[in-house]
């Protein structure tokens, strides 16, 4: 008969044998967290069943220390153009330029230097011409200036006004030719506000012959206005001399037949 002491420490390496014993089929547990590789990243989207590539960055919240000034709104109320000063007493009519005889002063465009030019000089009188342009040349009902080539049966004359009465006809040569006097003309005349794109302070420069064509054209104008010829050299009415000034008592004259024959009027600002 076995002893009990010898049962008992028979027992004892039974179980010590059963504890080590792992049956073949029972698969490892998954590594937890902490048995992972260090280079080995863990994802667990048990929770919220997201895509990894779906997680947020936060690089992409942080405060960004140089933000973006956002450019300034336009002002919706547009600056005003400059306008020009008008002297209230300005007394406006308008002229027709008929440029369809002409073989030199054939557009708006080339004209400008000897429109500004007269305009300047009839600034004296503080009358102002609201030109028009045209290739036609039939008169109209109001004053015509005609650019031909010579004047049909007036050779050699810069210019010639029908001013007695209608038609209201004024015809001047392509290329005028004054005798050269002291008449202190300035190199430039003011841009007249009516032409296009002229802001105040524009000056169009005048060439010598731009100018002697735009001190005949206002040569004739003034006997449409109502003044003879007076032979004071640097008068604008003296014949044939680039004389551009007119006298108070010319002034006056100049004003009152603006009025009563081409009904001018005081205006301050365009048609």
């Amino acid at each position: 008969m076995m002893k009990p002491h010898l049962i008992l420490a028979l027992l004892a390496m039974l179980s010590a044998c059963s504890d080590s014993y792992k049956p073949s089929f029972e698969r490892n547990p998954p590594p937890t967290e902490s048995t992972l590789p260090a280079d080995s990243e863990a994802t667990d989207t048990s929770e919220t069943g997201s895509d990894p590539a779906d997680a947020s960055d936060d690089s992409n919240t942080a405060t960004d220390t140089n933000p973006v000034t956002p450019e300034p709104k336009p002002d919706p109320t547009p600056t005003p153009a400059p306008q020009f000063t008008v002297d209230p007493e300005t007394l406006s009519f308008p002229v027709v330029f008929h440029l369809g005889g002409s073989n030199v002063w054939q557009s708006e465009e080339k004209l400008r230097p000897v429109i500004a030019e007269a305009q300047r000089i009839l600034q004296q009188a503080k009358i102002e011409i609201l030109p028009t342009y045209t290739t036609d040349m039939n008169p109209t009902e109001n004053m015509d200036v005609f650019f031909v080539p010579q004047i049909p049966n007036n050779p050699g004359v810069n210019g010639i006004s029908y001013g007695g009465g209608a038609p209201l006809e004024i015809y001047v040569i392509d290329n005028v030719g004054l005798n050269k006097v002291d008449d202190q003309r300035p190199a430039d005349a003011p841009a007249p506000r009516y032409f296009k794109g002229a802001k105040p302070g524009d000056k169009i420069p005048v060439s010598a012959d731009e100018a002697e064509q735009g001190r005949t054209t206002a040569h004739e104008i003034g006997h449409q206005l109502g003044l003879p010829h007076r032979q004071n050299t640097t008068n604008l009415l003296a014949s044939g001399t680039t004389g551009w000034t007119l006298n108070a008592a010319e002034i006056a004259t100049v004003r009152a037949t603006a009025l009563d024959k081409f009904k001018a009027k005081f205006v301050q600002t365009l048609p």
